[in-house]
């Protein structure tokens, strides 16, 4: 990353079926990581998080519309894809808080 001014890390592992669910998870979850990790050390850090491709709009157990500020859970995430994109941004969010706190 040196000599990057921004960093835009949009890749992901999105496919509706994997034999080796633990790959989905390298790509997605440790991808994530690995990128955020090079930003800190760089002391580059900036984040903005871009919502999955298909997020839930309404609760399956009430119906109810969801918004971007309803609260969910990897329990919610139907998935490989969708577990793996949850907590990929669960680490971004971590990383964000954890930037802006010092």
């Amino acid at each position: 990353m040196s000599g990057c001014e921004v960093v835009f890390h949009v890749a992901a592992d999105y496919r509706l079926w994997v034999r080796d669910p633990a790959e989905m998870y390298r790509s997605n979850v440790e991808g994530t990581r690995a990128i955020l990790e090079a930003a800190r050390q760089e002391k580059k850090f900036a984040a903005s998080c871009i919502p999955p491709a298909s997020p839930p709009w309404a609760s399956p157990a009430t119906a109810v519309p969801l918004t971007k500020d309803s609260p969910v859970s990897l329990a919610d995430m139907i998935g490989h894809y969708k577990r793996s994109k949850f907590m990929a941004e669960q680490i971004a969010l971590e990383a964000a808080a954890t930037a802006c706190a010092s």
